[in-house]
């Protein structure tokens, strides 16, 4: 889920999407990184919403198109305790427009995010390259984008990119997040499901309509391979996590059976 309120969502699905336009909320966000002092003068509790919004329009005005304007304005109008927390925000709004732009081919988009995560997370040197600070920026870009290849969606490689810039909490973490932002566009959820095996159609179909009817809403399915998950199947959504693998019902078994004693 993304930490849009309700009111700045309704500001970004209003404006056109364009992915010129989360680019442009997208440099406002480096901007304040880059200079702590324009966020904390846009983020100044001092100042009434009516204030922060007069200011970021003296600051940003014909500098910035006007769609990216408003959404950047009404995201410095929400209270904000530091410049850190208004740049999320808007690195949210920005990624929800990217969506936005995606329109039709968001189904593309989300299979070469999960294709990337899934190259990342098999890979802890890789991972560990993306996320090394000292290393140049625009060379762990150019990895990404190596990684992708020249058949990745645009949208997918913007956000790929811009992952590797906002690691807080890991890479892959980010672009789960990523996802889960598009997810939350579609009134939908994500369901990350882990198995031994790849489902068959008829398997993966039958399981969404389960977790559609259990959490009732749209269910956007990131499917994993992991050979430890023996004789079932993993599924994270929601915050929750559905296990009905042979293997955990192993350990807890043996879980039981050490606490009560009866191996000696």
């Amino acid at each position: 889920m993304s930490g849009l309120t309700v009111d700045l969502q309704r500001v970004v699905d209003a404006v056109a999407p364009k992915e010129a336009t989360a680019l442009e909320v997208l440099a406002v966000s480096d901007l304040i990184s880059e200079y702590g002092l324009l966020g904390r003068r846009m983020t100044d509790p001092v100042l009434a919403e009516t204030g922060r919004r007069a200011l970021t329009a003296k600051l940003f005005t014909g500098k910035i198109a006007a769609d990216a304007l408003r959404v950047v304005q009404q995201s410095a109008a929400e209270s904000h305790e530091s410049g850190l927390a208004l740049r999320t925000v808007l690195d949210d709004a920005a990624v929800r427009l990217l969506w936005r732009s995606a329109a039709g081919d968001s189904a593309r988009v989300r299979s070469d995010l999960a294709r990337l995560i899934v190259a990342v997370e098999n890979s802890p040197e890789l991972l560990t390259v993306i996320g090394e600070q000292s290393y140049p920026k625009h060379a762990r870009e150019e990895l990404i984008s190596k990684l992708l290849g020249d058949a990745v969606s645009e949208v997918a490689l913007t956000m790929a990119k811009l992952a590797v810039g906002r690691q807080t909490g890991g890479y892959v973490r980010v672009l789960q997040h990523y996802l889960d932002i598009g997810a939350d566009l579609r009134a939908s959820l994500r369901a990350t499901v882990t198995t031994a095996i790849a489902l068959n159609e008829p398997q993966l179909k039958q399981m969404i309509a389960e977790l559609k009817r259990i959490y009732g809403t749209e269910i956007d399915p990131f499917l994993k391979i992991d050979r430890k998950v023996v004789g079932g199947v993993r599924v994270e959504i929601a915050g929750e996590v559905i296990d009905g693998s042979m293997a955990t019902r192993m350990a807890k078994a043996k879980q039981v059976i050490e606490q009560q004693g009866i191996l000696v």
